[in-house]
């Protein structure tokens, strides 16, 4: 989230991207995300890759207050886990996101395993993943002003990143997160393509940095995503394990405004899931 960006850590970078040219991100399935508008039964969109298919669930967050209707679908450890944030409607997020995670999970197995049933552990980076006893299933989450994002891939480590489309931004928020190549680049575009180039390469580097692992000790100027005015143009390769890196991108019409999501794929693992 955007918000989290000024909580961020110092940390080494991870190394400036080789950029290998003015690769299009690649065609979505379809212009257009839409949300379910609570829970979603089913994915709102999946991307074909090499066999493996990457699920994409986007649901309406809880209003403020209706936690209370997201219990049926949470753990005693997930309550645990979202009742430690004090602001509500982070806290209607994250139950939102974790729930539809949960259905999303049990929807990539065909219901073999009750979404419930679903246990996680947490890396030393604050990353999550399905605990080992469980098919070592591939997922990242998301959650922005009224909508939670989640993907799913039964092969391949997968990141997404979900925000809502803000007004101008100012010099100090775009040098936080942008190379120096980026910024300069940022300055030539008209003014008012600006605020949307910038939640576009936000959206690309979260979305990567879940994928890497490195999530909020990530130092998000390592990396760089080249634009075109019209749209994103950018295939980035940064360090070994994301080599090979797809990314898309898409709109998405939230409750409170226009979203942007991001979605990066990367390479297939050798895990099997049964």
């Amino acid at each position: 989230m955007l918000a989290s960006l000024f909580a961020r850590t110092a940390a080494p970078p991870i190394g400036l991207a080789a950029l290998t040219g003015a690769v299009p991100l690649g065609a979505p399935p379809r212009d257009e995300l839409v949300p379910a508008a609570g829970l979603a039964a089913m994915p709102s969109a999946e991307v074909g890759l090499d066999g493996d298919r990457i699920a994409i669930w986007i649901a309406c967050a809880a209003a403020d207050g209706a936690l209370d209707g997201l219990r049926e679908s949470l753990t005693h450890a997930d309550l645990a886990e979202i009742n430690r944030v004090r602001h509500e409607a982070t806290r209607a997020h994250m139950a939102t996101a974790r729930a539809q995670l949960r259905i999303a999970l049990t929807h990539a197995v065909s219901g073999r395993i009750p979404a419930h049933a679903w246990r996680f552990e947490r890396a030393a980076s604050g990353q999550l993943s399905v605990h080992p006893d469980l098919p070592r299933l591939r997922f990242s989450v998301s959650h922005t002003d009224g909508l939670a994002a989640v993907a799913v891939s039964r092969h391949r480590p997968v990141g997404i990143d979900i925000e809502a489309e803000h007004g101008a931004m100012d010099g100090a928020f775009l040098k936080a997160f942008l190379s120096r190549r980026e910024w300069k680049a940022m300055r030539r575009l008209p003014e008012a393509e600006r605020a949307r180039a910038a939640i576009h390469r936000w959206t690309l580097k979260e979305a990567y940095a879940k994928l890497l692992g490195i999530g909020l000790a990530a130092d998000l100027t390592g990396f760089e995503f080249h634009l075109d005015p019209a749209r994103l143009m950018s295939h980035c390769e940064a360090a070994d394990a994301g080599r090979g890196t797809r990314f898309w991108t898409w709109p998405v019409p939230g409750p409170r405004g226009s979203c942007h999501l991001a979605l990066a794929v990367g390479q297939p693992t050798a895990r099997q899931v049964h």
